[in-house]
């Protein structure tokens, strides 16, 4: 990924960048906050649902990360849809441990309160980058 200088000296997308930069820094604390809530799951998930969900949480942040290298709005936006994938089937092994009895329901409802978030800053990021190239003629299509 770039450097935080390179990113700020990027003149065309500047904005776009810095935002991304944002997403990217609250998709790794949900990494952090991920790995935190599986600590304490059964041996036996160590290898299921444990790694899944650190896994999903960590291409959260790498699909931004990956987003922020390209100067093309499609690729861009394609990488940021990829993480927002992510998120959902992050939800979805949420859903299932709280099922499972391994989180309880205040630590699945702080941890889906995060997830949130990031899923709002993703669409807002694709939303904008999406306008910005309408306005421009740039045709931007979802390829998630």
């Amino acid at each position: 990924a770039p450097s935080p200088e390179e990113l700020a000296s990027a003149p065309s997308t500047r904005g776009e960048a810095l935002s991304a930069m944002h997403v990217w820094q609250e998709a790794m604390d949900l990494v952090v906050h991920c790995a935190r809530l599986v600590r304490e799951f059964p041996g036996t998930e160590k290898y299921d649902l444990c790694y899944k969900m650190r896994l999903c949480a960590h291409e959260v942040s790498s699909g931004i990360a990956r987003a922020m290298r390209f100067d093309d709005s499609l690729c861009f936006v394609y990488h940021l849809n990829s993480a927002y994938s992510r998120l959902l089937w992050l939800e979805t092994d949420l859903e299932l441990a709280e099922s499972l009895g391994y989180v309880e329901d205040d630590e699945a409802d702080l941890f889906r309160k995060h997830m949130g978030l990031l899923q709002r800053m993703i669409r807002k990021l694709i939303d904008t980058t999406r306008e910005a190239n309408s306005e421009s003629g740039v045709l931007v299509e979802s390829c998630g």
